[in-house]
């Protein structure tokens, strides 16, 4: 099965939107060998305005499902099966509850993310998202918060490209 890790706010190169939203995740997909596939832009909170949840960082199970646009995306899901997350913020589509629903990466949008709290990647780097996906119908998902993780994201990718080098 493959990993999605995504890390908050870790993008030291952010693709920042009309609407002052920004693409400023890291997402990174690896294989079942924990090969990094690909490492892309994402963004993981709600469009600038958008008064909802964002997910908060743990481990999830994300299933592949069309859109009513007809589109892939991956529907994030706790390890029960619930697609109500806990959130980072009160949301008040959920009564001010720490929870949020139906989370899933999906493509985002040009002139803003397109996120009113799903994870999204923008236009020019969703196909390389479901090429490394290669239609798996399930993943493993880490969502980490910048602080203590950037160091290991960069790490691991510097590893993986030493690795490729050597291995060309």
């Amino acid at each position: 099965m493959k990993k999605i890790k995504i890390v908050k706010k870790a993008s030291q190169t952010p693709i920042l939107l009309k609407n002052g939203d920004k693409y400023d995740g890291v997402l990174q997909v690896f294989d079942k060998d924990d090969k990094l596939l690909v490492e892309l832009h994402c963004n993981t909170d709600p469009t600038n305005g958008y008064q909802g949840g964002e997910v908060a960082a743990g481990e999830y199970i994300a299933k592949r499902v069309t859109r009513r646009d007809g589109r892939t995306a991956y529907q994030l899901y706790d390890k029960n099966g619930s697609d109500i997350l806990p959130s980072t913020r009160p949301n008040p589509n959920h009564n001010g509850k720490m929870v949020i629903q139906a989370v899933q990466i999906h493509i985002g949008g040009l002139n803003w993310d397109g996120s009113h709290g799903c994870i999204t990647i923008p236009p020019a780097e969703f196909a390389d998202f479901l090429a490394a996906m290669g239609g798996e119908k399930e993943a493993t998902v880490e969502i980490l918060e910048k602080i203590a993780q950037q160091e290991q994201v960069s790490e691991e990718a510097q590893t993986t490209k030493k690795t490729r080098k050597k291995n060309a």
